[in-house]
């Protein structure tokens, strides 16, 4: 239901399709050698979603990533159980001959910004 996805974020861009990415916290893979144990489900999405892009794009299709939601009450509309997790929704559709990136994803910031060396 559509409904659903437009009462938590205003990112569907009008698809007809929207892809919610979870995992299962009980499930998924974790890394316990550490004081804080590591689940591997949000790696695990972030890894399968630009799968499904480059697919979803051969076939002549555009998607968009989205985080941009209110997780738990997507999480509640759709009766999702506890251990499942949202990360993020993929509104999946024909774009508009006009469609362009937003502003914020053609600005880039210098490395001497994000890197940092020892």
């Amino acid at each position: 239901d559509l409904a659903k996805i437009d009462a938590v974020t205003n990112c569907r861009y009008g698809a007809g399709t929207v892809l919610v990415f979870a995992y299962d916290k009980e499930a998924a893979w974790k890394n316990e050698h550490e004081e804080t144990v590591l689940c591997s489900g949000v790696q695990d999405e972030t890894l399968f979603a630009p799968q499904v892009m480059l697919q979803a794009t051969e076939l002549g299709v555009a998607t968009t990533w989205v985080m941009d939601l209110k997780y738990g009450a997507l999480k509640e509309s759709l009766g999702l159980p506890d251990q499942e997790e949202i990360v993020m929704i993929m509104p999946v559709g024909y774009a508009a001959d006009d469609c362009q990136p937003a502003p914020l994803h053609t600005m880039r910031k210098t490395l001497d910004e994000i890197v940092t060396y020892r």
